[in-house]
């Protein structure tokens, strides 16, 4: 699904969720936990879609420190049709912690650190989680 059509999907969000280094670690500085069982529900919160049929069924932490969080949403395809629809690919989900809550930056299936329109948070969420930029 293109990045475009992730973003729409997305609503205004707050959600609880990560920590620090890349997978299930306890605390960064904004008092978040970085636990990828706390991402399922905040990435299904805000992107399922029942009229897509677009499901998350896994939330993989890649790197979660300094508050903020890339997470790969990874969709149930059981509904996939190849060359019908309901077929999706995993999106990264940027997140910066705001206290204990977290906030979706950017979302997509082309979204990387590497992009060269990067906004001013995106590029500071980057940085910290040690990309190269």
């Amino acid at each position: 699904m293109a990045r475009r059509a992730w973003v729409a999907l997305l609503a205004v969000v707050a959600v609880a969720g990560c920590g620090s280094g890349g997978g299930e670690t306890p605390a960064t500085a904004a008092g978040a936990t970085c636990d990828s069982a706390a991402f399922l529900p905040v990435l299904q919160a805000s992107l399922d879609n029942d009229a897509t049929k677009l499901h998350i069924a896994e939330a993989n932490v890649r790197r979660c420190q300094k508050g903020y969080a890339e997470v790969a949403a990874v969709p149930d395809n059981a509904a996939c049709k190849p060359g019908v629809e309901y077929c999706y690919d995993t999106a990264t989900v940027f997140l910066e912690a705001i206290g204990d809550e977290w906030t979706i930056l950017d979302v997509g299936t082309g979204v990387s650190c590497q992009d060269s329109d990067l906004s001013d948070k995106l590029r500071t969420a980057c940085e910290s989680l040690a990309h190269p930029g």
